[in-house]
């Protein structure tokens, strides 16, 4: 096992410095992903703690019924299930695309939490995250009047917020 766990050491080493390349034991490529939570997340974010408070707590949600275009989003491409990277939301086990809040998730659309600004991610699993923290607020930046989300979600769904 000594050779194996020499190309695992390397192949991290090379990873942590920021080279993509393919693996040395089986060809897969290899990249390690920096990941910024962004505002069409926080938005995403928002959405399904307001549809999964409506639906009551053990509630799972798939990613069309939350995300911009909501049914016709179809396959769209979005960004929302990296929030799992975050602890911000989490993943119905054996059901792809289905997902709920994590009370951490919560707490950041209230705005009594702030998460790292960016998650490294590699083969589908966080193996870092950035020193600088960021609320909810941050993440929509200038773009979004947070307050007046905030407003509106409450009119929806009293619990929540």
């Amino acid at each position: 096992m000594k050779i194996l766990d020499d190309a695992r050491a390397d192949l991290n080493a090379r990873l942590t410095a920021g080279e993509t390349l393919d693996c040395p034991c089986c060809g897969q490529l290899c990249r390690v992903y920096r990941r910024r939570l962004h505002a069409e997340m926080a938005l995403n974010l928002l959405r399904l703690v307001v549809e999964h408070t409506k639906r009551g707590a053990g509630a799972f949600l798939h990613v069309r019924e939350f995300v911009r275009g909501g049914a016709q989003a179809g396959k769209a491409s979005t960004d929302a299930s990296y929030l799992v990277h975050w602890g911000l939301i989490e993943r119905k086990p054996e059901h792809r695309g289905a997902y709920r809040p994590t009370s951490d998730g919560i707490a950041f659309v209230r705005g009594e939490l702030a998460v790292p600004s960016h998650v490294s991610i590699y083969d589908n699993r966080r193996v870092g995250q950035s020193r600088r923290l960021i609320t909810i607020r941050d993440a929509f930046g200038r773009r979004f009047d947070y307050d007046e989300l905030m407003r509106a979600a409450a009119e929806v769904s009293r619990p929540v917020l």
